[in-house]
């Protein structure tokens, strides 16, 4: 069985692209990044924080964008690899930043994981390993996906 390479890598950095910005995949995945700006309310001092901390959580994952940029899965991984060590000394108080960070941490490990072995099965010619690997791919970056939704949803709400 012989598989499109250029077309799986491009199916990996699309599911990738989804995980920062979700709403459009086609040409714009990364144009737009979230915006990071927050309104001040009222809750002072708390609202700053999670503002502060908001934009901080979104700075780092608006970085793995890089990721669409290639189909290289050594580039990919790379982007993963530093979504992972960025979120590891990201600091957040607020307790739903605080779930979503521990929940991203253990998908950018999946995806890392996942990466690796695509990436070694793609260079030892076991294409079949490789599809499957793709399969589990496209289903971890569904779980990035709803993360990117969920922190756009709590970032953006007044």
């Amino acid at each position: 069985m012989k598989i499109n390479f250029t077309f799986l890598i491009a199916l990996i950095a699309i599911a990738l692209g989804y995980i920062t910005t979700p709403c459009e995949i086609l040409p714009k995945a990364f144009a737009s990044p979230i915006n990071p700006s927050m309104q001040i309310h009222e809750k002072g001092v708390e609202q700053t924080n999670k503002d502060s901390e908001c934009k901080a959580f979104i700075t780092i994952t608006n970085k793995a964008a890089g990721a669409a940029n290639t189909m290289d899965l050594a580039v990919i991984l790379r982007y993963i690899n530093e979504l992972k060590q960025d979120l590891l000394v990201l600091k957040v108080e607020d307790s739903q930043l605080k779930s979503l960070q521990e929940r991203y941490l253990q998908f950018s490990g999946d995806m890392g994981e996942q990466l690796t072995k695509a990436k070694r099965d793609q260079a030892q010619g076991d294409y079949a390993a490789f599809q499957a690997a793709s399969a589990n791919l496209t289903a971890t970056g569904s779980r990035g996906i709803d993360l990117e939704q969920e922190l756009q949803q709590y970032c953006g709400k007044s």
